[in-house]
């Protein structure tokens, strides 16, 4: 499974691995991806037909050669495919949360129910970590990595991928060569999502500080009301 994580996308094998490589979504920007086995898109038309998407990705879609899983096959897309949902729901239930999650329940599926099935799962590009969304999305990714170990599937993440990975708890923590790379390759995202989100920072304090002047305008208000209802009483004690 190919992402567009920075921190080991690079590390995703070319054409003729021994193997399928399936990624997703916008990763047809990455040169060594546009010739992987499967993709991807399981947004409705209105989001992969809009800005949402980078520039040429439907012209890209028309002329891929592989399976496009999509939650409605798009009639202009030749190889376009209906992702299977009934029965990956029925299979593992309704925690879904990612299109990592969708494609590793597939892959699962295909591994453990589906005739001639085995095989390992490996991850390049694949963090889901930094942005709030992503963060939200990691547990239901990992728990279906989890499935697939129990199922006796081989996952294999990178060193500097941080999925599945966290302290043992009540045991000392070496401070190895794996959390080091994991460490430097976090830090070296932070740094570009910091860098990345000075700019709409700069909207968003704008933002804040126009809310604080409305609460400042609604505190007055509320003194007003205050003084105005005082003034009210005092004036029917004297009548």
């Amino acid at each position: 499974m190919l992402g567009m994580a920075p921190s080991t996308r690079d590390l995703a094998p070319n054409k003729g691995w021994d193997g399928e490589r399936w990624t997703l979504n916008d990763a047809f920007v990455f040169e060594p991806y546009r010739d992987c086995d499967r993709w991807f898109d399981l947004h409705p038309s209105e989001w992969y037909r809009s800005n949402r998407r980078k520039p040429g990705y439907m012209e890209f879609l028309r002329n891929y050669s592989g399976p496009i899983f999509m939650q409605t096959p798009d009639p202009e897309l030749p190889t376009a495919v209906q992702y299977p949902y009934d029965a990956i729901i029925d299979h593992f239930g309704e925690y879904l949360t990612s299109s990592i999650s969708w494609m590793a329940a597939l892959a699962i599926y295909e591994m453990t129910v589906e005739p001639g099935g085995g095989g390992e799962i490996h991850l390049w590009g694949v963090d889901l970590s930094g942005l709030p969304e992503y963060q939200a999305q990691r547990a239901g990714a990992e728990y279906l990595f989890g499935w697939a170990r129990g199922a006796g599937i081989k996952v294999v993440v990178p060193d500097a991928c941080p999925l599945l990975k966290g302290p043992m708890y009540g045991l000392p923590q070496p401070q190895s060569l794996r959390q080091r790379t994991m460490r430097e390759s976090l830090a070296a995202e932070f740094d570009r999502l910091r860098a990345e989100q000075t700019e709409k920072n700069n909207g968003a304090l704008i933002f804040s500080g126009r809310m604080q002047q409305m609460e400042r305008i609604w505190a007055i208000a509320a003194d007003v009301e205050g003084v105005v209802s005082q003034f009210e009483s005092e004036r029917l004690r004297e009548s």
